[in-house]
């Protein structure tokens, strides 16, 4: 399995964290996420990985509340708590050749 980018950013409202980042594992026949929080440069708590999503989701809840900002990094765009579920669980874009 390889890890991907940073899929998601979360900035919580706390002085202990500045960033936590939100990737994706996908593998050939499980899938994982995994959280990297971040205090300027150095890593900090949160830091975990689950191939189940609800402890994912149950383990990341405590660092959002309403007035986190949801990033994706792609774009700047801020995204809504439900669209960043569904980012997360949603199926890769598959390429298709014509």
């Amino acid at each position: 399995m390889s890890l991907t980018a940073t899929f998601l950013k979360v900035f919580p409202c706390t002085s202990e964290i500045d960033v936590i980042h939100v990737s994706r594992d996908d593998g050939p026949q499980s899938r994982g996420w995994k959280a990297d929080g971040f205090k300027g440069e150095m890593q900090c708590h949160p830091d975990f990985w689950y191939e189940e999503f609800d402890g994912f989701l149950r383990h990341l809840l405590p660092y959002i509340d309403c007035d986190t900002r949801i990033e994706n990094p792609e774009t700047g765009e801020n995204v809504s708590f439900f669209e960043f579920t569904k980012y997360l669980i949603s199926d890769p874009v598959k390429v298709t050749y014509v």
